[in-house]
Parts: C-alpha cells; structure tokens; sequence
C-alpha cells in the first residue's frame, strides 16, 4: 500500500460557525468511507499554518487517492494538496541502489536524516 499525506486548506464560506466543522468533517468521511473503501486512515490532524487538516492515508493504487482528493474538495469545500509519500527505509534504499556498486560498501543510512526520526534523535 502507499502512504499519501494530504493538506487541506477549508474554503471561509463552508463552515458557517465553529461547532458546523465536525459535522462537515463527518460527512466528507462517509462520502470517503462509502466510494473509496480500500483507502486506510493512518491519521488526521489539525493543522496551525496555511493548511487547516493534514490527513495521512494509505491505498493500493493512485485512482483512489485521486478520488480520496476529488471527494475532499467537493464535499469538503476545500483546497487541497496530495502527497505521495516515500518512507524513509525505502528512499535510502533507492538512493543507494542509484549510487552504483561502491553504495554497498558506504554505512546504511548514516546521515543526520536517518538518525533523527518524528520521536526524536537516535543514540549513537
């Protein structure tokens, strides 16, 4: 499965007061849940910055992520940017398989990216 991150942005006229969010949040859900049932929620945040929401989701193919995307606008009444997203392991490993023959010898994943993670810096 591949892992999206997507930020949307609420357009000011969707949500008339505070308290109406939830239940517009609530209603794109079911719209989600009901046309695209392979997608996996991993998590949902709000977001202080130029985006409201940053969603992360998991699905098997590009089409449901593009519907995912498609059905967050038109419900939602929103803006919205989806991401792909590469786990690091994964990347390092591309990384090193473009790197040629003498990436195999260098340390796995060594740099300060590999080290430092969302729960902080590793012990050396």
């Amino acid at each position: 499965m591949a892992t999206y991150i997507m930020l949307t942005k609420l357009d000011p006229q969707a949500v008339s007061e505070p308290a109406s969010v939830a239940k517009l949040n609530q209603a794109v859900e079911e719209h989600v849940r009901r046309e695209c049932p392979g997608v996996t929620w991993v998590a949902n945040y709000a977001a202080l910055g130029p985006f409201d929401y940053v969603d992360i989701f998991e699905t098997s193919n590009e089409e449901e992520a593009a519907k995912v995307s498609l059905l967050v606008r038109s419900h939602g009444h929103a803006t919205v940017e989806t991401w792909l997203a590469t786990p690091w392991d994964r990347f390092a490993d591309i990384a090193r398989a473009l790197s040629g023959p003498e990436a195999e010898t260098a340390r796995p994943a060594e740099d300060v990216y590999a080290r430092v993670s969302l729960k902080g810096p590793t012990a050396d």
